[in-house]
């Protein structure tokens, strides 16, 4: 059954909702002070439904060589809208030890259009130095 907010009728296409999951459990390396892949991407992509809101709950399990941070997040975009969704620090998970810790999760829920492919991506940076991703799960739903 579909995730429901009050206000929302009771309808068919409410009932049956999309959710997908990607894991990486491959010790992967970033070394970039922006957003980007890391070693390795891990993407998803899914429908736009018909209520237009999508909820990804991003988690990592991280260290870092020297103890500074590592913070993790995601990137959305729509086939039809473009950007939907960047990185924002205050909202990412974020690790500064160099003893491994987590999984770690940060979720957001944002807008798309009703119908369009949207791809959303986990995104990690590190402050300086060389960030260890020991685990990473990306997890798209359908509201």
């Amino acid at each position: 059954m579909g995730f429901w907010l009050p206000g929302m009728l009771i309808t068919a296409s409410r009932l049956d909702r999309d959710t997908k999951q990607v894991k990486d459990t491959t010790a992967r390396t970033v070394t970039s002070t922006t957003y980007g892949n890391g070693s390795s991407a891990l993407s998803t992509t899914i429908l736009g439904p018909p209520s237009g809101q999508l909820e990804v709950t991003v988690e990592a399990r991280v260290d870092h060589a020297s103890g500074t941070n590592v913070l993790s997040s995601f990137t959305a975009s729509g086939s039809t809208s473009g950007t939907l969704y960047t990185p924002i620090d205050a909202e990412a998970t974020q690790w500064a030890s160099t003893s491994s810790a987590g999984p770690m999760a940060t979720s957001q829920v944002f807008s798309c259009l009703p119908g369009e492919v949207v791809t959303i991506t986990a995104v990690h940076r590190v402050t300086s130095g060389t960030g260890n991703m020991r685990y990473r799960s990306l997890k798209v739903r359908q509201l």
